[in-house]
């Protein structure tokens, strides 16, 4: 069984299309782990209500304690072999869980990802593209990070769960991503990929992405330099890493679009 943790907070207005992407898959052997991280506005009945009407969804409640913490709640809580993250202010296409599975069986890896696609609109639309699959092997995985041909989401994977056996992630800071899942991709034996874009990632001012404060400077170069150390102990000069993974004073990669668009996640 697969375990899908949504986190939720203040997304009333994109959280209907997020459950409904999810409870519409065509695999269908997942539990949905909605949890309420005490958002103030009208999430909290819109959960409950879907689990009064699909025995899958499971609802938890909690005081807001940001997205790490929600997700960790989660982890905590879930019952399936293999585990996905969704943001709740996104969407996945029909056919997320099934390809994402189907890789983890045809390549026998602990981690598989789909691409992604940006989106701009609050309509659900999906689009067309190619199920190409290949694997990505051990030694190869953190070059295809650095040159930006992996991301570290944890959005848009499919992870064996026993892989966060001994892991969480980080609390008190943004872009916790960038802190946990480089380091859990790179001791896997492999990671199998699929061009297709099941995962649709909204674009939104008011969202973490959308908005630049002087922590999320901090804790963003935090993240960077820390994968700059250890980038730095793992690959042979000439990849140019600091240009790739973003400056100290440059923050375009946290607004970037539609470069970013087809790649896997």
């Amino acid at each position: 069984m697969i375990s899908v943790i949504v986190p939720v907070y203040k997304v009333e207005k994109y959280l209907r299309r997020c459950v409904d992407s999810i409870l519409n898959q065509s695999y269908t052997d997942f539990e949905l782990l909605l949890i309420d991280d005490g958002s103030p506005d009208g999430c909290p009945k819109i959960c409950d209500e879907y689990a009064r009407k699909d025995s899958r969804v499971r609802v938890f409640h909690k005081p807001n304690g940001g997205l790490s913490d929600a997700r960790n709640y989660g982890l905590d809580r879930m019952q399936g072999d293999y585990v996905t993250f969704i943001d709740s202010d996104d969407y996945v296409g029909p056919d997320y869980l099934r390809i994402l599975k189907e890789l983890t069986e045809k390549y026998e890896v602990p981690v598989a990802a789909v691409a992604h696609l940006c989106v701009f609109s609050d309509e659900t639309s999906f689009t067309a593209s190619e199920d190409t699959r290949f694997a990505v092997s051990n030694e190869d995985i953190l070059k295809a990070m650095a040159l930006g041909q992996l991301i570290f989401s944890a959005w848009g994977k499919l992870i064996r769960s026993d892989l966060f056996a001994q892991a969480r992630f980080p609390m008190g800071c943004l872009f916790e991503d960038n802190l946990l899942m480089p380091y859990m991709m790179c001791k896997c034996s492999a990671i199998a990929c699929s061009a297709s874009r099941q995962y649709y990632w909204l674009k939104r001012p008011d969202s973490i992405m959308g908005t630049v404060s002087e922590k999320k400077v901090m804790d963003w170069e935090m993240g960077i330099d820390r994968l700059l150390e250890f980038y730095g102990e793992k690959l042979p000069p000439g990849y140019g890493i600091r240009g790739r993974l973003g400056s100290r004073c440059d923050l375009a990669y946290l607004h970037r679009s539609a470069d970013t668009d087809g790649k896997v996640s």
